[in-house]
């Protein structure tokens, strides 16, 4: 198991603490955060830690992004709420390019509904 990113962890905390904090009930009722707070967001890697280091993610452990998630929530949670989508989604569309799921997609084979395919229920 890895050791946790206590580093990254703690300057999310405090970008949450002294950036989020301060002025999510204000960006709430206005509907959404600004631009440039999702800007910072990804300047600090926030939308990539998931990612393979290849295509520039931090390729963080599971443990270290909850805990960078928990602290986004706790001062500002719907923004830790797109954090956490957008990472899931993001890992979840490369696995299915490295199993070939869009070239399967367009030959008729079985598609992510599909009984016995990797995401499928059943």
């Amino acid at each position: 198991m890895q050791e946790l990113n206590y580093e990254l962890i703690e300057a999310v905390d405090r970008f949450a603490r002294e950036r989020l904090a301060p002025n999510i009930v204000e960006w709430d009722e206005a509907g959404g955060a600004p631009q440039e707070v999702l800007t910072e967001m990804a300047e600090l890697g926030l939308f990539g830690l998931l990612a393979r280091a290849e295509v520039g993610g931090l390729e963080l452990d599971f443990p270290t992004f909850i805990r960078i998630v928990e602290r986004l929530a706790y001062h500002g949670g719907g923004l830790s709420t797109l954090l956490h989508v957008h990472n899931f989604t993001m890992e979840t569309m490369a696995m299915m390019a490295m199993t070939g799921f869009s070239t399967a997609r367009n030959a008729g084979s079985p598609t992510a509904v599909s009984p016995g395919w990797p995401w499928s229920w059943p």
